[in-house]
């Protein structure tokens, strides 16, 4: 708005005339109240452009140096000579007095209005300045480092600026509302234009899959993963929070646990020098593209679950970013790049951008939330692209040789992680890994009998460019596909009820089009990715939140080997495929196989209470295929691993014999894990002399006589005591001390 507007010609000559016969006086200006003074200025401006002129004004009253921002007021509406330039500095130099911002009958009214896009009080741009001002006097003590002396101090200057921000926000919301009594037409078509965001938002809920999906480049880049799982880490705690908070317990809560994340990002050292604002990282964003409306919260009951899932994936994105943020501006500066340089710095914030799930369209980007209605995430999407094709199409990357570097680098650590997850998925189970990428299955892991993305997307758009790419297949260059039976299908063949280009294309799109475009996609098919004819109950069923969907899509499908841990990966991002193989060929589970209602509640419990407890503990159980059995004591304890999988590492170390015995170094029920850091082949007899010692430290820990780690400590500690004797003493000393 005020950076485009300027004055007419009729204006700029009247204010210069002003100015030059001293009728237009900075020192009376200053003194002015803010409504006198734009009754004033009207006078050589016109009305219209009033308010402008005074905010510009005012504007230059708020700098540290008065009299500069006179100059540069005065040059900028009014366009003087060199000698009315002059004789405007000579006034301007003889200046003492100095207005004060705060005092009510001076206040910078107009600045506000203008600055906001709307009028509001003079009681609100009080409050306003109250707000600003508290945080403008505590930015006075930072170091030139940007740093408080305190961290009480800066979180206090945190929560000054979210406080602000917040009463900025609610006063620009208030200021848009539509009344149906006032506006009744325009009030219907706001009601109607909202109904696919709420959609959208509602779809989106009831998980934490920022994880797996926004956020899993950074887990993949193992320069970033320790970044990707502290951060992890402290989004379930958050939701906890969240659903705890004040408030009624049939609302939403307050926003206590968005403001903590905030008032921390906003009082960082890189956000008080100006490096946050002028890379444009993404950390002024409200709210992602999965929530575009937060009209859910208002719902009962529903509404404070929802927020729940909202603000784990606002705040942990927006965290994400922040310490993403962090770490590359020092790693640009210690290679001597300038970040306060804007060219350089939004080349950076790209770079962000991409690793969590918010890629740049550039200009299209002002279109971005009217394509966010059609499709699920397209800033998403923007940023797999960009990460695959090293911001190849990205102006501002391209322009900076450290961003460009850095784009290949990221590149290269992610394809080399994905591709040593997968050759180590294919040697423990070469059925679980599909290297073709002309195959959906491609970039994915097949754990509990379903295919799991482990690229957050990435891998979709790779197998799309694979399909239709035209390459040699037995002789022949066509477009191929690869079906789940494995076999290769010409897509020009032309064969009834065959696949065609189209329809790979339509696959793309499955779970990437928002539920208002998916709602039509059905209709013009005549069937949805299901293969369901749409009615009012499918149309209905594809609008419940994907977590809830998905439970009876994979109870009912019997490749499913534990429905739980599916369900699990998917709510964390990691997408489960839907799709049935048939169990004949899969032979995952015996046929008939049965999990009553009540098994299955006590296990959905037994993983609550352990992510609840040890989040970090249990994703690694998870992940690695271990099923939870109790936790004990603060402490996850899983089952111990088949027979036959124990024998086979017993046949494979040449140790398939009575005389050997495979020992677990932490126990189970002290916590320990089935993978193979945690075995050791010992002999019958050394094995023999663990057990009381191991049955002793699981009987204090369960009775809370000695906390898992002490309890873990003293078990490795035990067993690596190489002398019978020794080892035999320190044991009865530990039975003794915790009997």
């Amino acid at each position: 708005m005020a950076n485009k507007w300027c004055l007419l010609k009729e204006y700029v000559d009247r204010f210069k005339r002003g100015l030059t016969s001293g009728e237009i006086d900075p020192d009376k200006l200053a003194s002015m109240t803010s409504s006198a003074r734009h009754t004033f200025l009207a006078k050589f401006v016109g009305e219209e452009n009033a308010a402008q002129v005074n905010s510009l004004f005012e504007s230059k009253l708020l700098l540290k140096n008065q009299k500069a921002g006179y100059i540069s007021w005065a040059k900028k509406v009014g366009g003087m000579t060199a000698e009315t330039r002059r004789d405007m500095i000579s006034k301007i130099e003889r200046l003492e007095n100095v207005l004060n911002p705060v005092e009510e009958e001076a206040f910078l009214q107009d600045l506000a209005s203008t600055k906001l896009g709307i009028n509001i009080t003079v009681e609100e741009a009080k409050r306003i300045s109250e707000l600003s001002g508290r945080a403008a006097e505590l930015e006075k003590t930072i170091d030139k480092n940007g740093k408080f002396s305190s961290e009480e101090r800066r979180l206090e200057y945190g929560a000054n600026k979210v406080a602000l921000e917040n009463y900025v926000n609610e006063l620009k919301l208030r200021s848009r509302a539509i009344s149906f009594k006032d506006q009744p037409f325009k009030k219907m078509i706001d009601v109607f234009t909202s109904i696919p965001g709420i959609m959208k938002s509602t779809v989106a809920s009831f998980d934490n899959s920022f994880w797996g999906r926004q956020g899993i480049k950074t887990l993949l880049d193992t320069r970033t993963s320790p970044i990707w799982f502290k951060d992890f880490l402290k989004s379930w705690p958050d939701m906890g929070k969240q659903i705890l908070s004040k408030g009624s317990w049939w609302k939403s809560g307050d926003d206590a646990v968005m403001d903590s994340i905030k008032a921390d990002i906003y009082s960082r050292p890189n956000a008080l020098l100006g490096k946050y604002r002028i890379g444009k990282y993404g950390l002024d964003v409200l709210s992602e593209e999965a929530y575009p409306s937060s009209f859910p919260e208002k719902i009962p009951l529903f509404g404070r679950l929802f927020k729940a899932s909202e603000v784990i994936y606002n705040g942990g994105a927006l965290r994400l970013r922040a310490d993403l943020a962090d770490r590359l501006i020092k790693k640009a500066e210690l290679n001597g790049v300038n970040t306060l340089n804007s060219d350089e710095a939004v080349a950076l914030g790209h770079l962000i951008g991409s690793l969590t799930g918010r890629g740049s369209w550039g200009k299209g980007d002002v279109l971005a939330k009217e394509a966010n209605v059609l499709l699920f995430s397209v800033k998403f999407l923007k940023a797999n692209i960009d990460t695959l094709t090293v911001h190849l199409f990205d102006s501002k990357v391209r322009r900076s040789n450290f961003a460009r570097k850095e784009a290949a680098k990221n590149l290269l650590s992610i394809i080399l992680t994905v591709a040593s997850v997968l050759t180590v998925a294919k040697l423990l189970n070469k059925e679980s890994v599909e290297p073709d990428p002309h195959s959906a299955n491609f970039g994915k892991i097949k754990i509990w009998g379903k295919w799991v993305d482990i690229t957050g997307g990435m891998a979709s758009l790779v197998v799309l460019a694979s399909r239709l790419t035209p390459t040699l297949h037995e002789g022949k260059l066509s477009f191929w596909t690869k079906n789940s039976k494995g076999e290769y299908v010409d897509l020009l063949a032309g064969k009834y009820g065959q696949d065609t280009a189209l329809d790979v294309f339509d696959q793309f799109w499955q779970g990437k089009l928002s539920p208002i475009l998916g709602i039509v996609r059905d209709q013009w098919k005549g069937k949805d990715y299901q293969g369901r004819t749409p009615t009012i109950g499918t149309i209905a069923e594809n609008q419940l939140p994907i977590s809830i969907q998905n439970v009876d899509q994979f109870k009912s499908d019997p490749n499913s080997s534990f429905v739980l841990g599916s369900l699990i990966l998917d709510a964390l991002g990691f997408s489960v495929s839907s799709s049935v193989e048939t169990n004949i060929k899969s032979k995952i589970i015996p046929e008939d196989k049965k999990i009553s209602n009540e098994d299955f509640i006590q296990t959905v419990l037994v993983y609550a209470q352990a992510f609840g407890t040890d989040p970090e503990t249990a994703f690694n159980r998870i992940f690695t295929g271990q099923k939870i059995r109790r936790v004990t004591n603060g402490t996850v304890i899983v089952e111990r691993m088949p027979l036959k999988d124990s024998q086979d590492i017993k046949k494979k170390a040449n140790a398939d014999n009575p005389q050997m015995k495979l020992d677990h170094t932490i126990p189970l029920e002290l916590g320990g894990s089935n993978d193979s850091k945690n075995l050791k082949l010992v002999t019958t007899s050394e094995w023999s002399s663990y057990t009381k010692v191991e049955n002793a430290l699981g009987k204090a820990l369960k009775e809370n006589k000695i906390s898992k780690k002490e309890a873990q400590d003293e078990i490795v500690k035990f067993k690596k005591i190489q002398d019978t004797t020794a080892r035999k003493n320190y044991g009865e000393s530990l039975i003794k001390k915790y009997k």
